[in-house]
């Protein structure tokens, strides 16, 4: 019978793995701008993160960190519709050491801090009213994020 150190490294071998070929797959799908897929407001800060996370000197995270910036410094991107995106995108662009890469940096927290509403939460999303209309309401995520990104 195996031991249980047996299983626990063979675990270890396949995570490395299923992390490698993860980070491969990242890496092949990036878009040539430095984003990922169509809508990339969305899902470029995670994937950005993550290549980072395995190599801080990877040039392909930093093409997405600079591509990020560049939608936070354009105050008319599809970034700045609801907060939790400007909030994921500012704490990507914090927690790897690259706020630097803002241009306008000072007008950045003020916009985002324009989501906040009376109750205090951060509106997001589209929700339809029982009378078929669209409002923008307050929801935990974009609040969560938005935080992210103000601290």
């Amino acid at each position: 019978m195996a031991s249980h150190a047996h299983y626990a490294n063979a675990a270890t071998i396949s995570q490395a793995s299923e992390v490698k070929s993860a980070l491969h797959w990242l890496s092949s799908n990036e878009n040539a701008d430095g984003s990922f897929e169509s809508y990339g407001q969305i899902p470029t800060p995670g994937a950005a993160l993550a290549l980072w996370l395995n190599d801080s000197h990877s040039a392909q995270a930093a093409k997405s960190f600079a591509w990020i910036a560049s939608q936070l410094d354009n105050s008319s991107s599809y970034t700045w519709g609801e907060a939790d995106i400007p909030g994921a995108m500012l704490y990507t662009l914090a927690a790897s050491n690259n706020i630097v890469l803002l241009h306008n940096f000072s007008s950045v927290s003020p916009e985002l801090g324009a989501y906040q509403q009376q109750s205090s939460g951060f509106i997001g999303y589209y929700a339809q009213s029982p009378d078929g209309s669209y409002a923008q309401v307050t929801t935990s995520v974009d609040t969560a994020m938005a935080l992210c990104g103000m601290s």
